[in-house]
């Protein structure tokens, strides 16, 4: 005897995942229809970033509130959107001429994130480590969470990570703004073939 044939594309019941003894995954299930469109990109990086942040830093928690806002702020429609955004940009032969821009952006925000990132770290070891002393390590540099040096470096590394950011986003932003005016004049052209 056959088995009836299901109404879903795709089906998965009861899915887990575990690294070691840590599970990532427990019970999650989905089921995508014909004709549907999933995109589960944004989820499946978050628990990749849950699970190495919390094994780097007890802070973990924190570091994935500000990925997240960033995201609802200045990519609502998530990262699949940013990709059709993209595709769009590539099919019409022009993401090219974005990828220095991307790559600026991309040097410049880890940049802001080195300096708050050593601030987010120095304020969590004076809370949580206090008994400790005020030294500690962040990427491979001794910190002192008392010492004004540490402080004074890591407000400026993150400030000048900022104005370089905003210089080079305003720069990308007319460039997309241009790029986006192409491909409008290009498909009221290909309109009117």
């Amino acid at each position: 005897m056959s088995k009836p044939a299901s109404e879903f594309a795709v089906e998965l019941r009861d899915v887990r995942k575990s690294f070691g003894k840590t599970e990532i995954i427990r019970g999650t299930s989905l089921a995508v229809k014909p004709g549907e469109r999933v995109a589960i990109i944004g989820a499946v990086l978050l628990v990749i970033a849950l699970v190495l942040l919390s094994e780097l830093t007890k802070a973990w928690l924190l570091y994935l509130g500000i990925v997240f806002l960033i995201m609802v702020m200045y990519a609502p429609g998530g990262i699949a959107s940013l990709i059709m955004m993209n595709l769009r940009v590539a099919a019409f032969g022009r993401l090219k001429e974005l990828w220095v821009s991307y790559l600026a952006l991309a040097i410049t925000a880890l940049i802001v994130l080195l300096g708050a990132a050593a601030m987010i770290e120095m304020v969590y070891h004076l809370q949580l480590n206090a008994a400790l002393g005020p030294k500690l390590k962040f990427l491979g540099m001794n910190l002192d969470a008392r010492g004004a040096d540490s402080w004074f470096g890591a407000i400026f590394v993150m400030a000048t990570g900022i104005g370089l950011f905003e210089a080079t986003r305003r720069h990308f932003s007319h460039q997309w703004g241009e790029i986006q005016g192409f491909i409008e004049k290009e498909m009221k052209r290909r309109e009117t073939l």
